[in-house]
């Protein structure tokens, strides 16, 4: 009777460290693609050379991402212009409400021409 009740209760530790791990897990995955999404999005700004709502759109539309000018959002030739890319994320187990999953960057207009 003891070993099934030892059983139960472990079983519960384990699947709740097994939730934890997938979000951990989960939580890379969305931080490794939102990092790779900032190197092209930093790419194409330094191309375009300009900020303007309608490429902002088109931004977060292809990427499915959320774009935040954070400095110099009226760039000229050679500025450093900082942004965020933000995704929502709800966890299983860390947390009860959804989580916002954000990268700083920056790039350097007219570099990649």
């Amino acid at each position: 009777m003891s070993y099934n009740t030892g059983l139960i209760i472990s079983l519960a530790f384990v699947i709740v460290f097994f939730v934890f791990a997938v979000d951990l897990i989960s939580l890379q995955s969305i931080y490794t693609d939102l990092d790779s999404k900032a190197i092209a999005i930093g790419y194409l700004i330094s191309q375009s050379g300009s900020l303007d709502q309608e490429f902002i759109a088109d931004l977060e539309e292809k990427y499915n991402v959320t774009f935040t000018c954070e400095d110099n959002c009226t760039p000229r030739f050679k500025d450093v212009v900082k942004y965020k890319l933000g995704v929502e994320y709800t966890p299983l187990i860390i947390a009860k409400e959804q989580m916002i999953i954000e990268v700083h960057r920056s790039t350097i207009i007219g570099y990649y021409m």
